[in-house]
């Protein structure tokens, strides 16, 4: 009996540490927005119409992208660099988002969509703006 409780524990512990790699929604995302062909996740209400401008601009470079392929599900997902990125990020903390294959999900550390930025730990190099300058 006790060897049964055992391996259920120890299949939990799988699922749960496995979680962040193969399935970063089970990690409370309470807010989703679908638009443009992306579907963004998010710990904070997102304004469609700051969100806009930035799937454009994701959209843009994509399609000038030699690797990207056609039209396809993006799963995006925007943190704001609390316990729900270090859990994902798992080794890669210092970046600004980290990518899952077999999910194709991103996953981006603090994010600021008002302002298009993403912000690391790094100590030199902290912030990056996605916004390409006119």
């Amino acid at each position: 009996m006790m060897l049964r409780w055992l391996r259920w524990i120890a299949v939990a512990v799988i699922l749960i540490g496995e979680a962040p790699v193969l399935a970063p929604a089970l990690l409370l995302f309470p807010y989703k927005t679908e638009l443009r062909g992306f579907t963004v996740r998010s710990e904070l209400p997102l304004s469609r119409a700051e969100l806009e401008p930035v799937l454009a601009d994701a959209e843009r470079r994509i399609a000038t992208s030699p690797l990207a392929r056609g039209k396809q599900p993006r799963n995006l997902y925007l943190t704001i660099g609390t316990w729900r990125w270090n859990w994902v990020a798992l080794t890669q903390r210092n970046n600004f988002a980290v990518s899952r294959f077999l999910t194709d999900s991103i996953i981006f550390n603090r994010t600021d969509v008002a302002r298009n930025i993403v912000h690391s730990r790094r100590q030199i190099g902290s912030t990056r703006a996605t916004r390409r300058r006119a």
